[in-house]
C-alpha cells in the first residue's frame, strides 16, 4: 500500500504569516474504514474577524475537496471556528482533517497611574503594556469640557515607552481625567479603560498666620494615605504630614515665615513599570502651589494687588506708596524666576504675551498672588 502527501492550504492574503497548511495522506488503495491525516503546524493561529480566507486545492490529486461542507475557494470567518476539510481520491477513499481558527481580539489595557511630571510640570500618563497580545498601538483619551466625554488625545506605538507627557495639560489650574485603549494588529480597538484623575492642590493664607491647603483627591485607584510636602523652594520639599487617604484639606498652623511651596502625594498600591527604561513609578504627585506665611499685621504694610486689564495677557500691579522702589518677581509653577523689576510707580503693567498659557505667581516681599495666562 502506497501513500502520497498532498496539501490543502488555507491562508489570509493580507497576512502571509497567518497561514495554516493542512496535509493529508490520501490512500491509493481504498481500505474500508481506514483514514489517516496529519496537521503540519500549530492550528491555533490567530486571524482577524471578517478576514476572508482562501483555499488552494490540488485538483490533480483530489477529485472532491470540501471546506466546511462546501466546495469553496474562499470563506469568511466571523467567530472562532473549527474548520473541517474533506477530500476524496479517484477511488473515492475519503480523509478528514480539521484545524481551529481563533480570532484575534484586542487585549484590554488599563492606566497604571497619572501624575504631574517634575521635569516638565505637565501631566504624565503611565499605562499598562502587556507582551504577546498582538497589540499594535495604544490610544489615550482625555475628558474635555463636557462631562464624561473622552476625546482622543494621542496614539502611541507599541514599541514606544509606556509613559506619555500631556503637553496640553495645565496641572496648576485644574485636574484632568484620562482613559486608554489598545488596538490590535487587525485594527480593532478595545473598550475604554476606567478613568484616572490627577490631584489638584490649592494653597492660600488663612487667619492667624496659617496656610490652608485644599485638594481634589486622586481618582482611579485606592490608597490609604495622602502625604503633604512643604519647602522653601520646589527642589527642597520635605514631608510635612501624612493623613488618611480620604482627607482633602489640611491647615499648616505653624509655618515658617516667607513664601512656601506645597505638594500632595499618594502611593500607588502597585508599582508601575516603565518598559524599556527599567524605571518604576510608585507615586502620584499633585501640582506645586505657593502661599505666604507672612503675618496679617505685616501684610497690611504691604498693600498691593494685581488685576487683569482690558488688553489681552496684560496685568496691572497696583501698590501702596509705602512699598515704592521695592521689587516684584514673577515665577512659574516650578519656582523659576521669569520676570523681576523694581516698582518705580504705583501702577506697573505686566505683559504675559511672551509666555505660554498657565498659572503664574507674582511675589512682592513675602506676599504672593496668583495670575492665570489664558
Amino acid at each position: 500500500m502506497a501513500s502520497s502527501k498532498n496539501i490543502i492550504r488555507i491562508y489570509n492574503p493580507k497576512d502571509s504569516a497567518n497561514t495554516v497548511a493542512v496535509s493529508t495522506y490520501i490512500l491509493n488503495v481504498c481500505i474500508l474504514n481506514k483514514e489517516e491525516h496529519i496537521l503540519l503546524n500549530d492550528p491555533a493561529i490567530p486571524f482577524c474577524e471578517a478576514d476572508t480566507l482562501f483555499v488552494v486545492k490540488d485538483q490533480s490529486k483530489f477529485k472532491d475537496i470540501k471546506v466546511l461542507g462546501s466546495i469553496l475557494d474562499s470563506f469568511l470567518i466571523v467567530k472562532d471556528k473549527t474548520i473541517v476539510c474533506t477530500a476524496k481520491d479517484q477511488l473515492n477513499c475519503a480523509v478528514v482533517d480539521s484545524f481551529t481558527i481563533n480570532l484575534l481580539r484586542p487585549h484590554p489595557e488599563k492606566l497604571c497611574l497619572v501624575t504631574v511630571d517634575s521635569a516638565t510640570n505637565k501631566n504624565a500618563i503611565v499605562y499598562e503594556k502587556t507582551a504577546l497580545k498582538n497589540t499594535k498601538l495604544f490610544r489615550i483619551y482625555k475628558q474635555g469640557s463636557t462631562f464624561n466625554q473622552f476625546d482622543l488625545l494621542t496614539e502611541r506605538a507599541y514599541g514606544e515607552v509606556n509613559v506619555y507627557i500631556d503637553n496640553l495639560s495645565n496641572p496648576e489650574a485644574y485636574s484632568d481625567f484620562y482613559k486608554v485603549t489598545a488596538v490590535d494588529s487587525c485594527g480593532y480597538e478595545s473598550v475604554l479603560s476606567s478613568y484616572h484623575k490627577t490631584m489638584h492642590l490649592s494653597a492660600s493664607q488663612g487667619i492667624n498666620d496659617r496656610v490652608e491647603l485644599r485638594w481634589e483627591p486622586y481618582e482611579g485607584l485606592g490608597f490609604p494615605t495622602v502625604n503633604i510636602y512643604r519647602g522653601s523652594n520646589p527642589q527642597n520639599m520635605q514631608l510635612l504630614a501624612a493623613r488618611p487617604g480620604n482627607t482633602i484639606s489640611y491647615s499648616d498652623i505653624n509655618p515658617p515665615r516667607g513664601v512656601l511651596y506645597y505638594q500632595t502625594e499618594i502611593i500607588a498600591p502597585n508599582v508601575c513599570e516603565i518598559k524599556r527604561s527599567g524605571d518604576f513609578v510608585v507615586s502620584s504627585r499633585s501640582n506645586i502651589d505657593f502661599a505666604s506665611a507672612t503675618a496679617t499685621n505685616d501684610l497690611l504694610k504691604f498693600k498691593w494687588d494685581v488685576t487683569p486689564t482690558n488688553q489681552d495677557h496684560v496685568y496691572k500691579i497696583r501698590i501702596d506708596e509705602s512699598i515704592l522702589r521695592t521689587y516684584y518677581t514673577m515665577i512659574d509653577g516650578m519656582g523659576r524666576t521669569l520676570l523681576k523689576d523694581k516698582l518705580d510707580s504705583k501702577e506697573v503693567l505686566l505683559n504675559l504675551e511672551q509666555f505660554s498659557a498657565g498659572v503664574y505667581y507674582v511675589v512682592v516681599g513675602a506676599s504672593v498672588k496668583k495670575i492665570i495666562r489664558l
